[in-house]
């Protein structure tokens, strides 16, 4: 009291998907992996909010929504690895072509996406001497938002305070570089950078003039993180380390 709200949500996923893998070794030492997958994912999500006002409830229309999301994505992929001499070298590129469709149909709202990208990744590691290890990684990725964080219903805490998605929220795509050093199984050190573009986060937003608060996820122009690791393990005993 003295808000009262009704809410029924329902959430259909219909997701089909198929892959195929390849691997080969040959008598030269490469090592081939080919492979493809396909994927379609359907939802459809409807949320229904009702109001009371005296003794009855009256649809709250600016609530309440249907959102329609579709998904096609086609990727293929090759991984060669081979050992030239004292190095490693593992390379792979994947190729991925996405078709998204999100519909609001009660906000009238369309939000359609069509991109295609290529992965390529590549280790490289040595060894030096009987204890020393040095290798080197570079990837790239992708991560695509989530049908909930898409999904532009709104889902309450309170009467001052509620979540919501956010149909125009792109994937993010981020370039890793890796530099490892290891000694035995005694010392580990590693060096790490990344950087994504569109970076998804989470934030609070107010609307001023309804004193409302609200969490929601947007895009970042760029993010960029840098680590380095050190581990030390200690054998103290067959049953103990630390």
């Amino acid at each position: 009291e003295p808000y009262f709200l009704h809410n029924d949500s329902d959430v259909n996923i219909d997701i089909i998907a198929a892959k195929l893998d390849y691997s080969k070794s040959f008598t030269s030492g490469v090592h081939l992996e080919l492979g493809s997958k396909m994927s379609n994912v359907r939802t459809n999500n409807n949320t229904f909010f009702e109001e009371r006002q005296a003794e009855e409830w009256i649809p709250d229309n600016l609530l309440t929504n249907t959102f329609q999301y579709n998904e096609q994505i086609y990727a293929g992929y090759a991984n060669v690895s081979k050992t030239v001499g004292k190095y490693s070298i593992q390379g792979g590129l994947r190729l991925e072509h996405t078709m998204s469709d999100g519909m609001s149909l009660t906000l009238d709202e369309r939000v359609e996406r069509e991109y295609t990208e290529l992965f390529p990744s590549l280790s490289i590691s040595r060894p030096f001497g009987e204890k020393h290890n040095v290798s080197f990684s570079y990837s790239r990725r992708l991560d695509r938002p989530n049908y909930r964080d898409l999904n532009p219903f709104i889902g309450f805490l309170d009467q001052f305070t509620f979540e919501k998605g956010n149909p125009f929220l792109n994937p993010q795509f981020t370039n890793s570089f890796g530099l490892n050093y290891s000694l035995g199984r005694s010392l580990f050190v590693s060096a790490n950078y990344s950087r994504t573009v569109d970076a998804m986060t989470q934030v609070l937003q107010q609307d001023d003039l309804t004193q409302q608060t609200f969490q929601t996820n947007i895009n970042f122009d760029k993010f960029s993180n840098y680590s380095i690791n050190l581990t030390a393990p200690v054998v103290v005993a067959e049953w103990w380390t630390s």
